[in-house]
């Protein structure tokens, strides 16, 4: 019998009462992992469901879009779960672009790039950093309060170096495949912030506005009283002006303006629209033949004597003022006898109809305008204006212009009209079409295989189809990818003066172009032992074994790692972590160390206990005590158990030490499962509470880490961080390629003591050994001569690889001796590590 509904009920008090029970129960993340296991006795994915929730920004708080759409990715993600599925589902946040960085400008009166570069691009990047999930919190509440299920904990963001790592990766794939090319063309960019947007974006910010028109006239050059009447609805961009163009198919005629004396070329069917208020007499007709190649006067001088060389590849030196203000006949849309005059001013810079024929003429771009809108100073009537401007008056520019034109007599009339217009997205400043540089994917050459996936792709509605996202494939264009902003993932393009350019996929690839700046750190827990199939806490010497299934997981992780080489193996001390890493240092020939740092959590008085997993009401009230106290440890933590903060000590003190004798080379870290958390916690300075919500680290599961030397902070690919990264680029003539070799080992080395100049060792066996391994290594390369300090462990390097590879030895350098150490000579490395460890940093 089920207890009597009071039909008083207060829907939203149910609601909080349902959340909160779903809470308590952990509902949500039993429920993913129920459907996980029954996945995992699968070989196949046929159980799993796809999903990736398209992540929103994190500048604002959510509204009515973002409702509907999450109740979306709700009900299908449920839907399929119900049928038996394993749906993953992580949260998101896209953390880049102009909506965080629009944000800080007004938070900080930014209002142009120059304040950014004088600030400094590392200064803009943390405000952005800093603010990015300001609104998480609010977010989290009303996707709670919604009802929908989704790992919040467990989120992405797009700033994340794994995530910028993938875009890396997908740029590099498609560079592999020919698919990247650099271009210049015209595009539409934000005046304000300074960067072309892609097609897409600039479909996003279309708005109606009034402009002005302008006729003008241009006198024919060697006539009399005979000027072409040509239109624009873009005043700002003739000072710009290089042609004018006429249709092939358009009949032209010259009329005679009556008041005036003065005649006029423009199309015939509009003669009538345009001399409706004046008195006038058509002379004759003309074809555009007639008019090619006509020449005309500038409407401003600026740019006549402007010398450019050609760019078809003739090498030929010329002025603007002889190649261009003439008239050019093409077939091109721009070109009507509906509007305007039938003849239309051209730039090559504004525009694509007028930058492909000045592609097809040989005649580089010539912009009047800076990117930011400005005119540039040869445009001495206009200098101090910008092209599109902000404030009360929007059309001044445009009427400064029209001022001019009046003033030189070429106006012939202008009004206003009102037209949707495209505007930035994020700060709607009206933007241009400017001819600029940018990387492109080429769209247009997978368009044919993307229409005909297309075609076999489910839609809904259906009619989406073949609808409004099939006519964009169709008529898709290459996609511009350039930003040139400062918050975002930077393009992975090194290049040098010569133009040699190298294209990183990876952090390993930009790794081994910086060796010395990086140490490459992978972590993993132990493969499952006997003792995690009870389960037990067992934190003390010697635990237990593998099992089969735990050695399968180690051999997993080794073959994972396979191509990737591993310098050095370092684990816990506990039996299951030791045979874990046996697996993976004998797969790759890896030193193996023991470090008593990276051992299991002390579990004190609990030691040797069974957890009973299946006493739900034991979970919950763990649960609970948990989500009371807001503690980073599991709710398996008791008191009397070595705490999160002593094992982040403990394994803070093991990396500081160890990662500064490893720069360059990458080592693999064995550990438990709290100490896998920890060491997350070290390199992505993550929320430990939040980290403590993620799922449990899986058993021989990789997870791998870059250490920045130079910032002491896991590596960061935003653009701050990359631009100082370089290399060697490609030898040519001027170029010398320099090898370095360390000396072998002394017997003061061995001892492990600080060997200064102070001290002039000679190489023992071991040392003369490694001398002739390092022979073998360079036997490969060609050299002209060897060079060395004029200490003996180093000369006596030097003559055995002389020796080998019968190059001569220059001679011995001073300059290239060790460093004086002072005191410090002779004095036992570790001990004064020990006993002075911020004084001699990197010793």
């Amino acid at each position: 019998m089920f207890d009597p509904v009071n039909p008083k009920q207060s829907l939203p008090n149910m609601e909080e009462g349902i959340l909160q029970y779903w809470k308590e129960e952990d509902t949500f993340k039993r429920s993913l992992n129920q459907r996980k296991g029954s996945t995992e006795s699968k070989k196949d994915d046929s159980t799993k469901f796809s999903f990736y929730d398209g992540p929103p920004f994190a500048t604002g708080l959510p509204h009515y879009g973002h409702l509907l759409a999450g109740t979306i990715k709700d009900v299908i993600p449920r839907y399929q779960t119900m049928r038996g599925h394993y749906v993953e589902r992580r949260f998101g946040w896209d953390c880049h672009g102009l909506p965080i960085e629009n944000l800080i400008e007004q938070e900080n009166d930014i209002t142009n790039k120059q304040q950014i570069e004088e600030n400094g691009v590392c200064w803009f990047n943390d405000l952005c950093r800093g603010a990015v999930q300001r609104y998480t919190g609010d977010w989290r509440n009303v996707v709670e309060r919604m009802g929908r299920w989704v790992d919040m904990d467990w989120d992405y963001r797009t700033m994340d170096p794994e995530y910028m790592e993938s875009m890396w990766w997908a740029f590099k794939e498609l560079q592999k495949k020919g698919l990247i090319y650099e271009g210049h063309k015209p595009m539409h960019i934000c005046p304000r912030c300074v960067t072309p947007l892609s097609n897409f974006e600039v479909t996003q910010g279309y708005s109606d506005r009034t402009d002005m028109s302008v006729i003008f006239t241009f006198p024919v050059v060697g006539e009399k009283d005979l000027f072409f009447l040509a239109w624009t609805t873009t005043p700002w961009s003739l000072a710009g002006n290089l042609w004018l163009l006429v249709g092939p198919d358009i009949s032209y005629v010259k009329v005679l303006e009556k008041e005036e004396g003065k005649t006029y070329i423009l199309a015939k069917n509009l003669v009538e629209k345009i001399f409706k208020d004046r008195e006038y007499e058509v002379l004759e007709d003309i074809t555009a033949k007639d008019l090619e190649g006509m020449r005309y006067e500038p409407l401003f001088p600026y740019f006549e004597d402007t010398t450019y060389e050609s760019t078809d590849g003739k090498q030929d030196t010329n002025t603007y003022g002889d190649t261009c203000f003439k008239v050019l006949v093409d077939d091109r849309d721009e070109v009507s006898d509906e509007d305007g005059t039938g003849i239309v001013h051209i730039t090559n810079s504004h525009g694509e109809d007028g930058f492909l024929i000045t592609q097809k003429l040989g005649i580089p771009v010539l912009h009047h305008l800076n990117v930011d809108g400005s005119f540039k100073s040869e445009c001495t009537d206009f200098v101090g204006m910008n092209a599109k401007p902000e404030g009360k008056d929007p059309m001044s520019t445009d009427k400064a212009v029209i001022k001019k034109l009046k003033e030189t007599g070429r106006h012939f009339d202008s009004y206003t009209f009102n037209h949707s217009y495209p505007h930035c997205w994020r700060c709607d400043t009206p933007l241009l079409n400017y001819a600029t540089s940018s990387w492109f994917v080429k769209v247009t050459d997978l368009k044919e295989k993307m229409l005909k996936e297309n075609a076999k792709t489910q839609w809904m509605p259906a009619t989406l189809r073949d609808g409004r996202y099939g006519k964009w494939l169709e008529g898709a264009r290459d996609w511009a990818i350039s930003r040139n902003r400062y918050w975002g993932t930077p393009l992975p393009i090194w290049r040098n003066e010569q133009g040699d350019m190298d294209g990183i996929g990876s952090r390993d690839d930009l790794m081994k172009q910086c060796k010395i700046r990086f140490t490459k750190l992978t972590v993993l827990r132990h493969g499952e032992s006997e003792g995690n199939l009870v389960p037990i806490y067992q934190g003390q010497e010697p635990s237990t074994d593998l099992t089969k299934a735990g050695r399968g997981q180690a051999k997993d992780a080794a073959e994972f790692l396979e191509g990737q080489k591993i310098d050095r193996v370092y684990c816990s001390p506990l039996k299951r972590t030791r045979q874990t890493a046996e697996i993976v240092a004998k797969k790759h020939g890896a030193e193996l160390i023991v470090d008593e740092r990276l051992r299991e959590v002390g579990f004190g008085d609990y030691e040797g206990k069974a957890v009973d997993f299946s006493d739900l009401s034991f979970i919950k009230a763990r649960r609970a005590h948990k989500m009371e106290n807001k503690k980073p440890e599991s709710i398996y933590h008791f008191e009397g158990m070595e705490t999160w903060d002593e094992v982040a000590a403990r394994i803070e003190s093991f990396l500081s030490e160890i990662m500064p004798k490893h720069r360059s080379e990458h080592i693999v870290v064995v550990t438990h499962a709290d100490p896998v958390q920890n060491i997350r916690a070290f390199f992505s300075k993550e929320d430990p509470i939040k980290l403590s919500h993620q799922p449990y680290p899986n058993y021989a599961s990789p997870y791998t880490f870059f250490w920045d030397h130079k910032r002491s902070a896991q590596m960061d690919l935003h653009m701050d961080n990359v631009d100082d990264i370089s290399w060697p680029g490609s030898q040519d003539e001027t170029s010398t390629e320099v090898t370095l070799v360390r000396h072998g080992e002394t017997d003061v080395n061995k001892e492990n003591k600080a060997q200064g100049a102070e001290i002039d060792a000679s190489l023992n066996e071991k040392g003369k050994q490694q001398a002739l391994e390092a022979a073998k290594v360079l036997a490969k390369q060609k050299f002209d001569l060897i060079i060395s300090s004029d200490l003996k462990r180093a000369f006596e390097t030097a003559e055995i690889i002389s020796k080998e590879l019968d190059i001569p030895i220059d001679g011995k350098w001073p300059e290239l001796r060790e460093r004086r150490l002072g005191d410090w000579s002779g004095k036992d490395v570790e001990e004064t590590l020990t006993k002075y460890p911020n004084d001699i940093e990197g010793i």
